[in-house]
């Protein structure tokens, strides 16, 4: 089973009010932004506030999306300093999602900063950016100071930025007119390849599957680490990989540790992966095998509860699935298991053992801020989980 994962990223809108995006070191003209949500009155939206309300203060503004889980874990920091600089900081959420989701969210998980549904995407008129969580750092006098990531924002950096200093923060430029494609641009005729490549600087990982004369041969991959290779290669999550092996090979922050891979084999039906785990040995010098481990699983279980889906005569190895939903037509019941598992739900190997056979229409959506919510929602489409242990196969990496 594959996910079509509900990107990190989207394409920027190619109608823009300039000729260039601003950067580090360009002034902030005077904006509005729509639809505000205030912490001290959180049911109350105010249709624009203009960023010259903030004038003497040091503005941050965080890029954000509630099934962002980088995003949300950034929050409770952002809320501490809020509440530490109030009178010479802003920081100010905003994000491209529905108005409706955001009072939802707000509702079940009230944030201590002010947030702005920018759904018409009017702030990417002024900043470049392909994932998430995307941050700007802008002084009291309205220069930029840094445009990063939520991880190289600091106290210290706050304390930088009120006074009035330079900040040496790592730039966060990305590239949205990105192409997979484009990028990989092979002959339609095109027989066979391995194509191993560099990481790409700006850039989040994906991957696609093959089109049209490439349908069911082609398999293409963007910024994915070696154990991320290898894992892909092998059908096995992060979960049930064993690194016996320096960890800083893999930091995904570190850009040399990105590869680029386009594979294509003869024909359809042709393995894919059993391509790649022949072919990736060639590049790495790592050790690779399958062992039984007993460890600590969730075990997806039926309850009484009839199922709540439509069964299917459609057969589908690809469903759609982000940190609040899966949705997915004609696929099987393992594939909400292996949802849990690659999402990280709960950080650990999930196990199917429903024992329920065939295809179905499967479409959950859920409040992950909302405590509880989650497990409410598979409880009534007949599901529950627990944890146990079970002998499972990993994949050990070794050198």
């Amino acid at each position: 089973m594959k996910i079509l994962l509900t990107s990190l990223f989207s394409v920027v809108a190619l109608v823009s009010a300039f000729s260039q995006h601003l950067t580090v070191g360009d002034k902030l003209p005077a904006v509005d932004l729509p639809n505000c949500i205030r912490p001290e009155s959180p049911a109350t939206v105010v249709n624009s506030i203009s960023s010259q309300n903030f004038s003497g203060k040091a503005v941050i503004l965080d890029f954000w999306a509630t099934w962002c889980g980088p995003c949300i874990s950034s929050m409770p920091k952002y809320e501490t300093y809020q509440k530490q600089f109030a009178t010479e900081l802003q920081i100010i959420g905003i994000t491209h999602e529905k108005l409706k989701r955001i009072q939802k969210f707000v509702k079940n998980r009230p944030v201590g900063f002010m947030l702005a549904v920018d759904t018409a995407s009017l702030m990417r008129t002024y900043f470049d950016y392909r994932t998430i969580p995307h941050v700007v750092l802008i002084d009291k006098s309205g220069t930029i100071k840094a445009i990063t990531s939520s991880d190289n924002v600091t106290e210290e950096v706050i304390r930088n930025l009120v006074a009035g200093k330079d900040l040496s923060l790592p730039l966060k430029k990305d590239r949205p007119d990105f192409d997979i494609d484009e990028y990989f641009h092979t002959a339609a005729d095109t027989r066979e390849t391995f194509n191993l490549q560099p990481g790409v600087a700006g850039v989040g990982s994906m991957s696609k599957v093959g089109q049209g004369n490439f349908e069911k041969r082609r398999l293409s991959i963007v910024n994915f680490t070696i154990d991320g290779l290898y894992r892909m290669a092998y059908h096995v999550s992060y979960f049930r990989t064993i690194l016996e092996i320096d960890p800083k090979m893999f930091e995904y922050s570190e850009i040399k540790n990105r590869y680029c891979l386009d594979v294509i084999v003869p024909k359809a039906g042709d393995n894919i992966y059993a391509f790649m785990q022949q072919e990736l040995p060639k590049h790495f010098d790592i050790r690779v095998r399958m062992e039984k481990r007993k460890v600590p699983v969730m075990v997806l279980k039926r309850t009484a509860t009839p199922l709540t889906f439509e069964q299917s005569s459609e057969q589908n190895d690809y469903y759609g699935a982000s940190s609040n939903h899966i949705t997915g037509t004609g696929i099987k019941i393992s594939a909400l298991a292996e949802y849990f598992e690659s999402f990280g739900i709960f950080g650990m190997p999930v196990i199917d053992e429903t024992n329920v056979s065939g295809r179905y229409n499967i479409q959950l959506e859920w409040q992950p801020e909302k405590k509880g919510d989650m497990a409410e929602v598979f409880r009534k489409a007949g599901f529950e989980w627990l944890k146990e242990e079970r002998e499972i196969d990993m994949l050990v990496l070794s050198r």
